[in-house]
């Protein structure tokens, strides 16, 4: 039950989604601070010196690009999101967020 490109899911899951988060922009924000949270200690080094350091979770936030939203097993919703190369070297990062407590988890994909 995945997304199109803009992250839009049908209405049924979005409901499901909306038990914890009022609106889409709201619990793909939360996803992005869960991330950014867990992660900003360890951004990736990169070999392009002219590459903007990413040091505050919000320029962490700024740098994850939505690209997908997937039911998985047990009530979890999965978002992976893009980063623009200054994060973890081009790769996604993917935000597993449990519907019933909303306990999350982050992993590189």
């Amino acid at each position: 039950m995945d997304s199109d490109k803009n992250g839009d899911v049908c209405e049924g899951f979005l409901a499901e989604l909306k038990q914890f988060w009022s609106d889409r922009e709201v619990w793909v924000a939360q996803a992005k601070r869960f991330a950014a949270e867990d992660m900003i200690d360890d951004v990736w080094p990169d070999e392009d010196p002219d590459r903007d350091e990413v040091t505050t979770i919000e320029a962490f936030m700024d740098a994850m690009v939505l690209r997908s939203v997937s039911a998985r097993e047990d009530l979890e919703v999965a978002l992976e999101f893009e980063e623009d190369g200054r994060l973890v070297g081009g790769h996604n990062i993917l935000v597993t967020i449990h519907l019933e407590d909303g306990i999350s988890y982050v992993e590189i994909a």
